[in-house]
């Protein structure tokens, strides 16, 4: 939210006081604002509605974590989200790519669990371990704020970075992506660092 919204803010959360009959002090209001202001004011208001509205949670006035909960989900269900992010990357771009999955909580696990390649590596019998594993480290790491930027780094990356920097593509953008791009192709032993079947015209 920006300055601007202050006052339709300080509105709707009077309201939502009538509602639940409690006086919405100053203290309690800028409490709110610095806890909501990384939202835009349509969503905060579609998060009030939607707490108001729940049958269970709505019967008390909503506490930040509430109102926070119908914003970003709870830390259970992101951590299922991201791990479908995850799964469905490996699936579509595999180790050789470099991705960026838009959330640093995701980066910062994958590099804990041994980096892009490491993850992308993983046995399908093992798929229920892993998932555990990322989501137990995900809620953790959420709760601490131990995000990590930038993005993943995939094998042709990490072999061309030093020496070859001009062959390293941008990351993709695993979430957002309109295209499946090319799977990287391993080249044959005896190449140089630099150059990969791609570049060499190789592949589908």
């Amino acid at each position: 939210m920006t300055p601007q919204d202050r006052e339709p803010f300080a509105k709707a959360l009077a309201a939502l006081g009538e509602v639940y009959d409690k006086l919405i002090s100053e203290a309690l209001a800028e409490l709110l604002w610095e806890d909501l202001a990384d939202y835009e004011l349509p969503v905060v208001l579609e998060a009030m509605r939607r707490h108001r509205r729940d049958p269970d949670q709505g019967r008390f006035f909503p506490k930040p974590s509430d109102l926070l909960r119908w914003l970003v989900g709870t830390t259970m269900d992101r951590s299922l989200l991201a791990w479908s992010a995850v799964l469905q990357a490996i699936r579509d771009y595999g180790a050789y790519n470099s991705l960026d999955f838009g959330d640093s909580i995701t980066h910062a696990v994958i590099e804990d669990m041994g980096g892009w390649p490491q993850i992308c590596a993983v046995l399908t019998e093992e798929l229920p371990f892993r998932e555990k594993d990322f989501r137990d480290r995900y809620r953790v790491f959420s709760a601490r704020q131990m995000g990590v930027d930038g993005h993943m780094s995939g094998l042709h990356e990490q072999a061309n970075i030093g020496q070859f920097p001009e062959w390293v593509p941008a990351p993709i953008s695993a979430g957002s992506a309109t295209r499946k791009p090319r799977r990287a192709i391993a080249p044959p032993a005896d190449l140089p660092v630099g150059v990969t079947a791609d570049t060499m015209g190789v592949g589908p």
